[in-house]
């Protein structure tokens, strides 16, 4: 994120249950001081491209506890993020399974990777069917 400008990089990877990457996204978005509202935009993001894919079932890993709370129905909060949670919960309508879980930050590597490549694309990048080859190395080493 660069504070100074107040942008933040949002980052996705999507992967199936074998662990196999099928699609990956990067995006920037306003930061107003709210790293918790940077994690629920990119959950936002990661269940259009999860859809975009055919993904019904989904897992979103994050590490703002805060966030996975919030999704779970497990807090209420009138914080500015209810706004970005709601449509979450509006969209979780769109999946038969759907299930947030705290994630601690040294597991999420390549998603700060990501985010912090976008940074300097500042647009939307996508990738469904053919993941770039340096992407798909870091993705790989890092799940062993």
């Amino acid at each position: 994120m660069d504070a100074k400008k107040q942008v933040a990089g949002l980052a996705v990877v999507i992967r199936d249950w074998e662990r196999n990457c099928v699609a990956a996204a990067i995006n920037t978005t306003r930061f107003f001081g709210n790293v918790a509202m940077t994690q629920a935009a990119t959950i936002e993001i990661g269940m259009q491209v999860a859809l975009s894919v055919g993904g019904y079932s989904v897992l979103f890993e994050s590490d703002s506890h805060e966030v996975v709370e919030l999704v779970n129905n497990r807090t209420n909060s009138m914080s500015k993020i209810i706004w970005v949670i709601f449509e979450i919960l509006e969209k979780k309508k769109n999946f038969q399974n759907f299930k947030a879980q705290h994630t601690p930050r040294s597991c999420n590597g390549i998603a700060h990777f990501l985010a912090k490549l976008v940074l300097q694309k500042k647009e939307i990048v996508i990738w469904l069917d053919e993941i770039p080859t340096d992407i798909l190395y870091l993705i790989s080493s890092s799940s062993m």
